[in-house]
């Protein structure tokens, strides 16, 4: 399941659930089943809901993301103009 977990999301921040377990379905083929998949996810901080799933390192990392971009705004002169949207 780690193997899945650090493959998964390599490039993405949120995946779905199925594609996780297909992951780790196709790296241990014949030595594991979906259902000890499932648990092993939980145990190794898989979050999921609904169809989608992600771990609290990536949700760490995107929210370390979203403070560090808002902290940012209005910090700086704007590189262009502000444009007024032409009249319909």
């Amino acid at each position: 399941m780690a193997y899945a977990l650090e493959h998964s999301f390599y490039f993405e921040a949120v995946r779905p659930v199925k594609k996780v377990i297909e992951e780790a379905l196709r790296y241990g083929v014949g030595g594991v089943t979906e259902a000890t998949l499932q648990l092993a996810g939980a145990a190794a901080g898989l979050l999921t809901r609904g169809e989608r799933a992600t771990t609290g390192q990536m949700l760490q990392h995107e929210t370390d993301m979203v403070q560090w971009a808002t902290a940012g705004k209005g910090s700086r002169r704007a590189c262009a103009p502000k444009r007024s949207r032409p009249a319909s």
